[in-house]
């Protein structure tokens, strides 16, 4: 397997990949990626997975995953028929950024703070799996700064609020009925 890249001076060694399956069945630890694109996923079977791409990576994201004589632009790889075949993952420098600040009501209210609200990203799609999938969550600063990298290109819609600790885990209470 390999990656590659349209980027300049950017070290792929900084990157891991992993992949999960769609069936819930299996997942790998992400390994790192050679400084010349290839790496080994090792101990995968014949299923359906999420493909990810992690690691310190301003704003890279998987654009394209080309496998035999298929392309998948949504990040899925099928491996049920064939997995023999040569996977080769397009990764993209140009990932969108959004950063804001989280200032709820009553801050300075004993008990109030940026820590207790989360924003999420969701993509705007039809199909619930891959709203779960392709959904990110800000990461938060103490003051309530928060950063949600590595954005595909796409149409999306950015929910923020005070969520109780029991549900915030779970993405399909954020996603319209």
């Amino acid at each position: 397997m390999s990656a590659s890249k349209e980027m300049n001076n950017f070290r792929l060694s900084k990157l891991g990949v992993g992949v999960s399956s769609l069936s819930g069945h299996a997942f790998t630890q992400p390994v790192r990626v050679k400084e010349d694109g290839s790496f080994l996923l090792e101990l995968v079977g014949a299923d359906r997975y999420n493909v990810e791409v992690s690691g310190d990576s301003e704003d890279v994201y998987l654009k394209t995953i080309h496998f035999g004589d298929t392309d998948s632009n949504d990040g899925t790889l099928d491996l049920t028929h064939d997995k023999n075949s040569k996977v080769e993952l397009l990764l993209s420098a140009r990932g969108a950024r959004i950063q804001g600040t989280v200032r709820p009501d009553g801050a300075s209210k004993e008990g109030s703070s940026a820590k207790d609200y989360h924003v999420w990203l969701i993509p705007d799609m039809t199909d619930l799996e891959q709203r779960e999938r392709g959904a990110k969550a800000a990461i938060f600063n103490q003051s309530g700064a928060f950063t949600i990298r590595n954005i595909t290109p796409g149409s999306y819609t950015l929910y923020a609020g005070r969520i109780s600790p029991t549900i915030s885990g779970k993405i399909r209470n954020f996603l319209p009925k």
